[in-house]
């Protein structure tokens, strides 16, 4: 995972709406298993495919804890977006488009294909 997408910063609360989502779709292709339908995957609100976990808000952080960079940094989470998520889970679509209106998280979308990371996977990142 690229260092870039420690900009793509989400809330905790994205944890769950990310695993709801996981399992949505796990529970769709359950059901369309059987059916000869080609799938596709359409992500309108992308993303960049990872994101930082923001721990809380700045109100939060003690003034008086000295951390050095190097530990901000071990503490720093990242998690998967949708984008990954849906080319982990089941037997999978037949197409992935992912959407977002931010070319540079469109590129990091391209990033997927190129890092053969899902080979034989038809994935489209597209800026819009």
């Amino acid at each position: 995972m690229s260092t870039s997408h420690a900009s793509e910063a989400v809330g905790p609360w994205a944890r769950q709406k990310l695993d709801a989502l996981e399992s949505y779709l796990a529970a769709y292709h359950d059901v369309m298993k059987n059916q000869n339908f080609k799938l596709i995957y359409i992500d309108a609100f992308a993303g960049s495919g990872w994101s930082r976990v923001r721990k809380g808000s700045t109100e939060d952080i003690d003034p008086d804890l000295f951390l050095d960079d190097d530990e901000v940094h071990a503490e720093t989470e990242f998690i998967a977006g949708s984008p990954v998520r849906a080319l982990r889970t089941g037997r999978g679509f037949h197409e992935y488009y992912f959407f977002d209106a931010s070319r540079r998280r469109s590129e990091r979308l391209h990033e997927l294909k190129r890092a053969s990371m899902f080979p034989g996977k038809v994935i489209c990142g597209c800026p819009g």
